[in-house]
């Protein structure tokens, strides 16, 4: 009876070796997904793009991985505007399944949500070296831009400026094309440039303009 558990045990130490053979774990950082974000929401900050994961499995497989075939998706439907932390847990986690995850770094993520909405503002013409205003009469079309953006940003503005227009681009009764400044990346506006007409005071603009 000794020799037949000593037997068994050395055949279920053999198994485990054997079938051990041509596993292996991994370390591979996986960028995080949103779905099902809010309608009229969007994500305006996140502590983390990406998660480290442990993967332990058969090493040919895991050598015949693409991109794609992991996937770490953090559900957003139930979320509202501010701040909020996300557990990431092997349910996020899309993996085939000959695969497991072992650990998952961080664990915890926050993103913060806000508002989309829209504003009328007008445009400000600004410009370099020394030219005086006074002297002449400015016309810009069009004179207000609608943004669309994140409340947070969007309520605090209260005009949008031009990119600078310099001495040499300026001839009277011509418009001159100029990009409207947005150091905004989450803003979006309905036209990207204005024109600008830049005429002595004693001149009108032309009539059709």
């Amino acid at each position: 009876m000794g020799l037949k558990i000593v037997s068994f045990v050395l055949a279920i130490l053999l198994w485990y070796n054997i079938s051990q053979k041509g596993m292996t774990e991994i370390s591979k950082d996986i960028y995080l997904e949103y779905v099902n974000i809010p309608a009229g929401y969007e994500i305006v900050d996140k502590d983390v793009d990406k998660v480290n994961l442990n993967i332990y499995g058969s090493e040919q497989i895991i050598k015949t991985l693409k991109q794609g075939d992991i996937r770490v998706v953090v559900d957003l439907e139930n979320a509202k505007a501010g701040k909020q932390v996300f557990k990431i847990t092997r349910e996020n986690i899309k993996i085939p399944s000959a695969l497991t995850v072992t650990d998952i770094q961080p664990s915890t993520i926050s993103v913060v949500l806000d508002k989309i909405i829209k504003k009328r503002l007008p445009v400000r013409v600004r410009f370099t070296g020394n030219f005086n205003l006074q002297n002449y009469k400015i016309k810009v079309l069009p004179p207000v831009v609608e943004v669309e953006g994140p409340s947070s940003v969007v309520k605090k503005l209260t005009y949008l400026d031009t990119e600078p227009i310099k001495q040499s681009q300026l001839e009277s009764e011509k418009p001159v094309k100029v990009v409207i400044a947005n150091n905004y990346k989450k803003l979006s506006l309905n036209v990207n440039s204005v024109e600008v007409w830049i005429i002595p005071k004693k001149k009108t603009v032309r009539e059709g303009r």
